[in-house]
């Protein structure tokens, strides 16, 4: 069931994907260590779903997506991640598969 016509939905999706991202220097530390072991890798590459992962790494043909997750997406100190980080999460489980 469609709840939005097709032609707003669609214009939604545009502009939620063209999202400017911003990148942590720990980021930028993993994608260089990453690069430096030789893995073919691309960043921010942005998924059906619109959502963005950090990194899009292939490895023997497949792809795998890596977030790189930051003091900023856990509550305090804690291991707990923040109510954004769980949430996309969850809808990038459930969109992109």
């Amino acid at each position: 069931i469609d709840i939005l016509p097709r032609d707003l939905s669609q214009n939604c999706l545009r502009i939620f994907a063209r999202s400017e991202f911003h990148h942590s220097k720990f980021q930028q530390n993993v994608v260089d260590v990453l690069s430096k072991m030789g893995y073919s890798l691309k960043e921010e590459f942005c998924l059906e779903s619109g959502y963005s992962v950090d990194i899009l790494l292939q490895v023997d043909g497949k792809q795998i997506g890596i977030e790189v997750e930051g003091p900023s997406h856990y509550l305090g100190r804690s291991k707990v991640r923040s109510g954004p980080s769980r949430c996309k999460q969850r809808q990038m489980r459930a969109l992109d598969k």
